[in-house]
């Protein structure tokens, strides 16, 4: 995710914003403080789409119930490697536009 926002935002003062902003929400939409079945059907599938839900998944079934759930473990690592694939193509990218002089945004 890092990769992803930082090609896409040129501007450093509205760099420092944006990583609290994210993990905020990511947090919220993790299901570490409430469960994420109580969320609004748009929310539930956004908090499906965010790794920390599955590392969650996966923390709270190990230490509550002594079992690995290999679908969230499929899912965290399917996610991670999905993100990190868009996050480097979106950096490749952004260096093509500044090698020719313009601007993502």
């Amino acid at each position: 995710m890092g990769l992803m926002l930082n090609s896409i935002v040129t501007l450093r003062p509205y760099l420092r914003f944006i990583p609290d902003l994210v993990s905020l929400v990511t947090l919220l939409l993790s299901g570490a403080f409430f469960p994420i079945s109580s969320l609004p059907r748009a929310l539930f599938i956004i908090a499906n789409l965010i790794p920390v839900k599955h590392a969650v998944d996966i923390a709270r079934s190990i230490v509550f119930n002594g079992i690995l759930p290999l679908h969230s473990l499929i899912w965290l690592f399917t996610l991670i490697i999905i993100y990190n694939v868009i996050g480097v193509y979106l950096w490749l990218k952004a260096l093509e536009f500044r090698r020719r002089g313009e601007t993502w945004v």
